[in-house]
């Protein structure tokens, strides 16, 4: 039998050369997404939210970030209030919540505007939020009621817009090289993980 041993040259990443660094940041460029938990809290947060305003059984789904027909968008069903001690309610909900930027703003103004007699019985009627086709972005759900059905359609496109943000932080040069360093990675000359 014969032993063979060989050295190899392993390398920081911040020792490598341009070239090496940009297809080792390529390769790795998932390595903080390679899960379901990157995103797990925007969606726990959104449906937080979503209760608090009067959704139940809320399921939210997304597809993204580069193709047609990616978006975000959920299934629910929904309970006007039922009058203004109700409507006080969901608004101290939605504070504790929320803060009291320009998206608390948003589904306060949403939520909180009266419904028309067409669209409510004075039990406050139940409405379903459905989805219909293949696809997650906003204009794949509907409604039977047109208010209900914008509040879903702008709180989908805000999931949507944090979950996308997110997704490019996490892909950043930045984070990327960040997570190498927290995993105390080494390379090869050519880039591959030793």
């Amino acid at each position: 039998m014969k032993i063979i041993t060989q050295q190899i040259e392993i390398f920081k990443f911040n020792e490598l050369d341009e070239k090496t660094k940009n297809k080792v940041l390529d390769n790795l460029r998932d390595i903080n997404i390679h899960d379901d938990f990157w995103y797990e809290h925007v969606l726990d947060r959104y449906t937080e939210i979503l209760e608090a305003l009067g959704f139940y059984e809320v399921k939210i789904n997304f597809s993204g970030f580069c193709s047609q027909g990616d978006g975000a968008s959920f299934t629910a069903k929904f309970k006007h209030p039922k009058n203004s001690e109700d409507m006080r309610q969901i608004e101290k909900k939605l504070k504790n919540i929320l803060s009291l930027g320009p998206t608390y703003q948003v589904f306060k103004n949403f939520i909180l505007a009266p419904l028309t007699k067409n669209e409510i019985d004075e039990n406050g009627e139940i409405f379903e939020v459905y989805r219909s086709g293949r696809y997650y972005h906003e204009l794949s759900i509907g409604c039977d009621c047109p208010n209900v059905l914008e509040v879903a359609r702008e709180i989908s496109k805000m999931i949507y817009r944090e979950l996308n943000e997110l997704h490019d932080e996490l892909t950043s040069n930045e984070a990327v090289i960040e997570a190498i360093g927290s995993n105390e990675y080494y390379f090869t000359k050519n880039g591959k993980i030793f």
